[in-house]
């Protein structure tokens, strides 16, 4: 699991449901190619 996943998922106190939306929305940006790189500062 991405570390900004765990990490957003633990500060939000997500619940299971929002857990695993999150981790889908992951690893589709992933397979995308969305990464920090295509943010600007």
């Amino acid at each position: 699991m991405n570390e900004h996943v765990k990490s957003i998922s633990q500060r939000m106190s997500l619940r299971p449901p929002q857990h695993e939306s999150l981790k889908i929305l992951d690893r589709i940006a992933e397979m995308v190619g969305i990464n920090e790189e295509a943010w600007p500062e």
